[in-house]
């Protein structure tokens, strides 16, 4: 498990506070944090990037999917996040006593032990151009970003999509530039671009 520095980025390897939208990544961003609740149980972990699907109350969210658009409601997106607490957050180390529950730890871990219950309320804050934020890449240690690629959502996870082969855009989707590379980790760092085409056809 490795992150590799570089010179836009010489920072923390994973959320050591809990904190996934760091203020000191972010000044002059506005990070406002509303209250949302899982649509559904076996869908959102923190670190999800989520919309406002609005099933059994206004305030359900859906995690992302891979098109943007699929929902048309996935104009404003959110990261998952957990409560503000009154002493520090701390990453969970370990599968045996996190110290944040739902909070996925950088080992091998099964995603639905983490996953909130239907209705269960959690910290959305609301993504705009340009904002770093820490979100889930993997669930096993084996997922590896590069910096300064962009990937997408990948159904619960922020991912790769197929490599362009020139001729046709095939999608849109929310876009993600890595602000470092991250090798065999559950976590990463992201800048979010906004949605964008792609060409996911080779």
């Amino acid at each position: 498990m490795v992150m590799d520095k570089n010179p836009d980025y010489q920072g923390q390897d994973y959320p050591y506070d809990g904190i996934l939208v760091p203020p000191s990544l972010n000044e002059g961003k506005p990070i406002k944090k509303i209250l949302l609740a899982a649509d559904a149980a076996g869908d959102i972990a923190f670190g999800n990037v989520v919309y406002i699907s609005a099933g059994t109350q206004k305030n359900d969210a859906t995690c992302c999917t891979a098109e943007y658009g699929k929902d048309d409601r996935e104009g404003s997106i959110y990261l998952a996040c957990p409560f503000s607490r009154s002493g520090p957050l701390t990453f969970p180390y370990t599968t045996d006593a996190p110290s944040t529950p739902y909070l996925i730890p950088n080992t091998s871990i099964t995603k639905s032990t983490y996953e909130l219950a239907a209705e269960e309320e959690f910290t959305g804050i609301k993504l705009v151009e340009g904002m770093k934020f820490w979100g889930l890449i993997g669930n096993a240690i084996t997922s590896d970003v590069v910096v300064d690629y962009i990937y997408y959502c990948i159904t619960d996870y922020i991912g790769a999509q197929g490599d362009p082969d020139g001729t046709a855009i095939a999608k849109k989707g929310h876009a993600f530039k890595a602000i470092a590379s991250f090798e065999n980790l559950n976590w990463a760092l992201f800048e979010y671009m906004g949605s964008q085409t792609y060409d996911d056809s080779a």
